[in-house]
């Protein structure tokens, strides 16, 4: 594993990183104790940060550069043990960022990474909703002897609060009756092909503050094959970053994750994507909140 510190991401240098004046802090998760198919991700967060280190600071679609916001990273993280066990964790890490009045984004690892921080984005902000983009619903009740495995993770999410999918293109029966029945809003990728994009009704529903949960196969795996299920059939890098845009504007995305990342040797195009991505959507959260450094410095702690 490379070695880290606490500029890691786009390594922009420790003065643009410190955690009292950054608005982003990027926790790197490399678990992934429930992996059914390929392994791999455990290796995902390490790949994403050193790719963020060769990308351009530059956003051209921001317009500015996100890193003068400030962005903190923890050294990353291998746990082990029962996915619940984990959850509990990242649910007390993500309390602690969430009371610091910063915005947490988890890099995986797989995607039972996700339920710990919705957990506590749920308590910070009771009115919560989720938009999950992924090739998978993950709303089995149980998988693989567990029910906080990555393909229940969004079962265990919707007990606490709405969520929106998109990008969906594999699920079970189980999962297809659940979505039937209306208990989940989802966007399958084969009904928005051809129609406005992003979808119609793609928030209608979702309150104010949201979770961004996104597993990297919801792209066509032509453009990232470096994930633990690759789905043919998927959504574009612009299809993607025009819903990310969407709900920044439209909503309060008080946290995300960018997971499932599972690097191939001799390729550098799927966790470079997911770099990409990551940086996109914190300079959408930065425009939308209309904070940089100072305001942050400002404010200080809550409480």
């Amino acid at each position: 594993m490379p070695r880290h510190s606490p500029d890691a991401f786009t390594g922009a240098g420790r003065k643009l990183a410190v955690y009292r004046d950054s608005l982003f802090v990027v926790v790197p998760v490399g678990y992934e104790g429930t992996v059914t198919y390929l392994r791999g991700t455990r290796a995902g967060p390490a790949a994403i940060l050193e790719a963020s280190r060769n990308m351009e600071t530059y956003d051209e679609v921001i317009g500015r550069e996100t890193i003068e916001d400030g962005i903190h990273c923890l050294p990353p993280s291998y746990p082990r043990g029962s996915p619940e066990r984990v959850a509990d964790r990242l649910e007390k890490v993500f309390a602690g960022i969430f009371r610091d009045r910063k915005v947490p984004i988890l890099l995986g690892g797989e995607h039972s990474l996700s339920l710990g921080p919705v957990r506590a984005a749920k308590k910070a902000y009771p009115d919560l909703g989720i938009l999950h983009l992924d090739a998978h619903t993950d709303l089995r009740d149980s998988y693989d002897g567990t029910r906080y495995g990555h393909g229940c993770v969004m079962r265990r999410c919707l007990e606490l609060c709405p969520i929106h999918q998109v990008g969906i293109r594999s699920l079970s029966a189980e999962e297809a009756r659940l979505v039937s029945s209306g208990a989940v809003r989802t966007f399958f990728a084969h009904q928005t092909r051809g129609k406005a994009w992003p979808p119609r009704g793609l928030l209608a529903g979702l309150p104010k503050h949201v979770y961004l949960s996104i597993d990297m196969d919801v792209f066509d795996p032509s453009l990232v094959p470096g994930v633990g299920t690759p789905e043919p059939g998927g959504l574009t890098w612009d299809q993607v970053a025009d819903v990310v845009r969407e709900v920044s504007r439209r909503r309060d995305v008080v946290a995300f994750d960018v997971v499932e990342t599972r690097p191939i040797a001799g390729s550098v195009v799927s966790q470079f994507t997911a770099a990409k991505l990551t940086y996109r959507i914190m300079g959408h959260i930065a425009l939308s909140r209309g904070r940089g450094r100072k305001a942050i410095a400002k404010k200080g702690r809550r409480g």
